[in-house]
């Protein structure tokens, strides 16, 4: 039985795979939705307290990539925008 029920809402999570091999999925915070913005805009990305260069994936390796690589499945919602699900971690 569920005690509260939270309305939907989007955010970003940014999925980062640097050359080797590190990796990085955590989601921006609304506090850093602007200032990330400004950096994606001119091809950056914040990681790991340095600004990298953005590399923005095709569709087609969007779909094909993160699943690979983060092991993320995907489906199409009613109005065929990408809904990604990530793996729940085992108890």
């Amino acid at each position: 039985m569920w005690r509260r029920w939270e309305t939907d809402r989007e955010y970003v999570q940014p999925l980062v795979q640097l050359r080797d091999g590190t990796k990085d999925d955590q989601p921006c915070t609304d506090a850093d939705f602007d200032s990330e913005l400004v950096h994606w805009n001119r091809g950056q990305v914040p990681f790991l307290g340095e600004l990298r260069d953005l590399v923005w994936l095709t569709q087609e390796e969007a779909l094909q990539q993160p699943p690979e690589i983060f092991g993320v499945d995907y489906s199409f919602d009613n109005d065929d925008r990408i809904m990604w699900t990530f793996p729940t971690d085992p108890p």
